[in-house]
């Protein structure tokens, strides 16, 4: 067995007297009053318990178990999906058609909406007329721009699963032409709820190819409240200046919403003029399945960190998902430039092939409030494959630089990822890339194998579980095959690969530069108008070619 020394360095400038953890994820290592800890050893995984596992780190060639698998997308809901995740959606027989078209001559609200030429007027309107239990589907005109949004709505559950209430659009010049193009909603919204799906209202229902763009200051955001939606899915929906709210019961009651997907969506410059704006927050949820999406600039509002008009700061993230989340999936994803974190997982979950770039806290697992309440046993987790690159301060003030950190995990392995170039951030004693620790008087339990750390500044690990480890008897690590350059050399663990890095200076700001982007925030401009595009793949490939992966 090797071990792992400890080098006590400074306590982190920032850190006022009385303070708490960062927000109530309990971000590590910034408690000023914890009394300094003493030294322990770090048991590390040796060459046999990793002879079944890919030798990704610094392999030449790379190890084929090293590739990311066939892609593979939900399919609980419609007849599922073709080979670019567009989900397959049939008409029952027995459904109808509700056409919305408010710039049409003769919409109004009066008109039973079964005919192109005599549409609905309001959305609320076109709403109600769909039949609870039927599967019917509301036609939205494409181009269509609305101030308002749907409203809480009345229930319009589908068929089933296979035959859901959708919402979609077509082409008013040839309304046969249907699911293409995009309607824009919620652009001046009068009301706070631009869609509420609450308690018995909403079950097998899909809503696609819509944008919703708050122009104003409104606190208007979407909505799923109580525990009955099930078997919900939003395809190519853009959430823009407007944060999304998934919630159970609030209780210690487990009633969940269950089997909500997101796919091809967008979540970015989300804030709400009051309160702690997420880009999207989940709680008390089980089978939540979010992919191939893009998460932007969530929490704050503005071009720069220190005068921003909402500012950032330790409570706003691009993705939160509370404690009492299970079975969550989290995969082909990018998280980027959060006010906080890029992605908090609480409830631990599957979290592969995403990119996460440039969040002050790029990737927490595990942790939260009360977690050994709700979570007594810890959460399972599996972290594979996902590129962190880069990170920021969420401002002056509150420095950070925090690449992938658990707490409280139970059974689970992470295992080839990437956490490189953090990028100059003053001071560098708040880089951190890898941050496994306790918190409360329960187990972290972490399985670390054949990941890369490159380029994070020069601090290790017993430098930040000095200061932020409380019950370090509890904290159960082991490793192998990673490359860690701040590490003592031990096992299979080194410092640096056999060989050279082909590349491994990659950042977003390169990756935008070799596809022709004018700028780094020009490529992001880019990529929130075109969620169609696997934007983690593209980003996490390109970074990985870096590294010989």
């Amino acid at each position: 067995m090797g071990a792992l020394g400890v080098k006590a360095i400074g306590r982190p400038r920032h850190v006022q007297a009385g303070s708490t953890l960062d927000d109530q994820a309990q971000t590590p290592g910034l408690k000023s009053h914890m009394k300094p800890l003493i030294a322990f050893a770090l048991a590390l995984l040796q060459a046999a318990a990793v002879a079944q596992t890919a030798t990704c780190a610094g392999s030449a060639p790379p190890d084929p178990a090293c590739a990311s698998p066939t892609v593979v997308y939900d399919t609980r809901i419609g007849q599922g999906a073709d080979a670019n995740g567009v989900p397959l959606l049939t008409k029952h027989p027995d459904a109808r058609y509700v056409y919305w078209n408010p710039g049409h001559p003769s919409a109004s609200d009066s008109n039973a909406g079964s005919d192109p030429a005599k549409p609905k007027q309001s959305l609320s309107a076109a709403w109600a007329s769909l039949r609870e239990g039927k599967g019917d589907w509301l036609l939205m005109a494409q181009g269509s721009t609305y101030a308002g949004g749907f409203g809480q709505l009345p229930n319009r559950s589908g068929l089933s699963a296979q035959y859901p209430t959708v919402v979609t659009t077509y082409d008013p010049a040839n309304p046969t032409v249907l699911r293409k193009g995009t309607v824009t909603l919620g652009t001046n919204p009068s009301e706070d709820q631009l869609l509420n799906i609450l308690g018995a209202s909403g079950a097998r229902m899909v809503f696609e190819n819509i944008v919703f763009d708050k122009k104003t200051n409104s606190v208007a955001q979407v909505l799923m409240l109580g525990a009955m939606q099930r078997d919900i899915m939003f395809y190519n929906v853009r959430f823009l200046r407007t944060q999304v709210s998934m919630q159970g019961d609030h209780t210690d009651n487990p009633a969940q919403v269950k089997g909500v997907v997101f796919r091809r969506c967008v979540f970015a410059y989300g804030y709400s003029g009051a309160g702690h704006s997420q880009g999207l927050y989940l709680w008390n949820t089980d089978g939540a399945v979010i992919e191939d999406s893009v998460f932007y600039h969530n929490g704050w509002n503005g071009t720069d960190r220190n005068t921003a008009t909402e500012k950032p700061d330790t409570f706003k993230h691009n993705a939160y998902f509370g404690t009492m989340t299970f079975n969550t999936v989290f995969r082909r994803n990018v998280s980027a430039a959060a006010s906080s974190h890029g992605l908090q997982a609480r409830g631990g979950g599957t979290i592969e092939d995403n990119v996460f770039a440039n969040n002050p806290l790029n990737l927490l697992i595990g942790g939260g409030d009360e977690y050994t309440k709700y979570r007594p046993a810890g959460v399972p987790y599996s972290v594979k494959r996902n590129v962190i690159v880069g990170t920021d301060n969420i401002d002056a003030n509150n420095p950070r630089g925090f690449g992938v950190d658990f707490i409280n995990t139970s059974t689970g392995i992470a295992s080839d990822n990437l956490i490189v170039n953090a990028g100059k951030l003053n001071p560098s004693t708040n880089l951190h890339a890898f941050t496994p620790h306790t918190q409360l008087d329960a187990p972290t339990a972490v399985n670390w194998v054949n990941n890369i750390v490159w380029n994070w500044g020069p601090n290790n690990m017993a430098s930040f579980l000095k200061e932020s480890n409380p019950h370090p008897t509890k904290l159960l690590l082991t490793m192998g095959g990673n490359v860690m350059p701040n590490e003592a050399p031990a096992g299979t663990n080194r410092k640096a690969p056999p060989a050279a890095f082909p590349d491994p200076t990659r950042t977003i700001a390169t990756f935008a530069k070799a596809n022709g982007h004018a700028s780094e925030q020009a490529f992001w401009d880019h990529a929130i108008q075109h969620p169609e595009i696997n934007w983690a793949k593209l980003i996490g490939d390109y970074i990985r070619a870096g590294f010989g992966r």
